[in-house]
């Protein structure tokens, strides 16, 4: 029975999205309007720009049928002038009123991958419309000197699923308002993609166990001998059987209730030459069909338009590169199950009057797996498990450049802890988990100077699932979910020139959402959703944004640059 249930609620959901937001779901629905906006709630973008940009139009593309057919495009080197030295990528899509999953999408510009997303759903009572503005100033070499982009979203379309998407993307390069003048000065001198060996096709790998097994999430680099600093941001994203991989119970219990399994913990984890160099405790995405689509109209959740990506710090790994051999980079999955899409961007530094970098480990912690600790209580379908986990990685190296040798000391520590219970034979399911990462990177420079750079990610999760089948036919499914995204940076500098090319600053962001929802199938359902995004920063200041929506409607969206505002919310949220 259990069995029967999971999948018929897989099954429905976007069915019963597809009947479309009413305040009073017995009446029949009605055609709205042609399109309805989604958001995500996010800071204004240009905020560090002025003047009218010069915009490169890259492609316009309608993704029917699109599944394993990614649109590829060429566009010539730019001639914006060089004062132009931020750049933005614009992607504007929509899809007309209809049935239709959430998708993910990507974009790559000559091998790179510069944004990760996915779709907001259409319904029977409008289409939607959405937009993102990425600035990517820092691959700006990347997209001026012209070349290949590929824009990946596979779409189905059948006599059920039939709508599309059409996307517009462009460039967009402006000149920088005098306080991000310095901008330009932390662009790295070689960016190398680590993923597929492609500049017309999707470039990121497919991460899973059969893919691990054949040794197909690898990729081979050759970095500058002169290398002094070097870092990968990694883009991913979780799917299938780990869409929801924070709920997942264990297997033995997964096999009774027909449902993915393998527990609720993930670490993925950057690998040189089968040795770990780092390690991501990834943000849990949420995409617009998840938990229950009432939830994201016309709000979608944090992540949705601009998966957040992951800084990897591998400087103090600079032993291992800077031979001027080739060097396998591979990703994994720890604990993962199916799909993670993942790839990521070398970005090298080098210094420019010196021919060789000297490297050397003095310190090092870096063990291969982490063992979570887990407790269950299983009484037929009633059942409550948790589930912890916690990882040190400690190194200490030496890396001598022509400005002489610098001490980079990186101290990481990693938990996370998850509680799930299952009520009324499965009915009922519930879910709070919570990961925290501190980082501190300490820098000892020549001439008595030093650096200090402390970060915290934080990312809590929990919600409640009640599936209710109504007749052999017919469904209830109601949803509750609270999360929210957080980092923190703090730089301490002794260093005239900050010491770290990279461009570190301190900088705060805090965004929290709550909502709840009520589907039911052939009559449509509703939804409430509140999002509140705070960031401070000594450049850019203050930001406040809160939004809210019901009902498929937008009802509040607000801004505020005070920061004593901003003080106000945080004490009320401690409190």
């Amino acid at each position: 029975m259990a069995t029967q249930l999971y999948n018929a609620w897989r099954a429905a959901l976007t069915l019963l999205a597809a009947t479309g937001q009413q305040p009073d779901s017995s009446k029949p629905f009605e055609v709205l309007a042609p399109y309805k906006t989604a958001i995500e709630v996010l800071p204004p973008p240009y905020g560090n720009v002025q003047g009218a940009p010069c915009v490169v139009p890259l492609g316009q593309h309608e993704f029917g049928f699109s599944y394993g057919t990614p649109f590829v495009g060429t566009f010539p080197p730019v001639t914006c002038d060089d004062k132009y030295s931020l750049v933005y990528l614009k992607w504007e899509a929509s899809s007309p009123l209809g049935v239709q999953f959430d998708r993910i999408a990507a974009v790559w510009i000559n091998g790179v991958e510069l944004l990760r997303t996915s779709t907001e759903e259409p319904d029977r009572r409008t289409g939607v419309i959405w937009e993102v503005a990425k600035d990517i100033s820092r691959y700006y070499d990347v997209v001026k000197r012209g070349g290949d982009f590929v824009i990946a979203l596979d779409n189905v379309m059948d006599s059920t699923y039939n709508s599309s998407f059409t996307v517009t993307l462009s460039a967009e390069f402006f000149q920088p308002q005098d306080k991000y003048k310095s901008t330009a000065e932390h662009r790295p001198d070689v960016i190398l993609p680590i993923g597929k060996n492609t500049t017309t096709s999707y470039g990121w790998f497919t991460v899973e166990p059969s893919s691990a097994a054949t040794g197909s999430n690898s990729a081979l680099v050759t970095v500058p001998r002169n290398t002094e600093e070097l870092y990968l941001e990694v883009f991913l994203s979780h799917h299938q059987c780990d869409e929801f991989y924070y709920g997942n119970p264990p297997n033995d219990y997964a096999t009774q209730l027909g449902a993915c399994g393998n527990g609720p913990f993930r670490e993925v984890q950057v690998l040189v030459d089968d040795e770990l160099a780092g390690v991501v405790w990834p943000f849990p995405l949420l995409f617009t069909g998840g938990l229950n689509p009432y939830l994201w109209r016309p709000i979608v959740a944090i992540g949705a338009f601009q998966a957040p990506t992951y800084l990897v710090n591998l400087t103090p790994f600079l032993h291992k590169f800077v031979d001027a051999k080739p060097h396998n980079i591979t990703f994994f999955v720890d604990y993962g199950i199916d799909f993670w899409p993942i790839d990521g961007n070398l970005l090298v530094y080098v210094d420019k009057h010196g021919k060789q970098t000297q490297a050397r480990v003095l310190e090092k912690q870096v063990n291969r797996h982490v063992i979570p600790e887990t407790t269950e209580s299983v009484n037929g379908l009633d059942a409550n498990f948790t589930l912890t986990a916690k990882r040190d990685l400690h190194i200490k190296t030496s890396v001598t450049t022509s400005k002489g040798t610098k001490i980079y000391d990186l101290s990481q520590r990693f938990e996370y802890a998850n509680a799930q219970e299952y009520r009324q034979e499965a009915e009922i399911s519930t879910f709070d988990a919570n990961t925290v990462i501190k980082s501190t990177l300490r820098v000892q420079v020549p001439f008595g100077q030093d650096v200090t750079i402390a970060t915290t990610e934080e990312y809590p999760i929990s919600g409640l699932s009640y599936y209710k089948p109504l007749t052999s036919s017919t469904y209830r499914l109601e949803a509750d979910l609270s999360n929210a995204f957080s980092r923190s940076t703090v730089v301490r500098s002794n260093a005239k020139d900050g010491a770290l090319r990279y461009g570190f600053e301190s900088k705060d962001v805090l965004i929290t959402l709550s909502g709840t929802a009520v589907a039911q199938s052939g009559l449509g359902g509703n939804g409430t959703t509140e999002v509140a995004y705070r960031s401070r920063s000594p450049r850019d200041g203050c930001f406040v944004r809160q939004a809210a929506a019901t009902l498929g409607n937008l009802i509040q969206d607000d801004v505020s640059t005070d920061c004593s505002f901003t003080d106000a919310l945080e004490a009320l949220e401690l409190a």
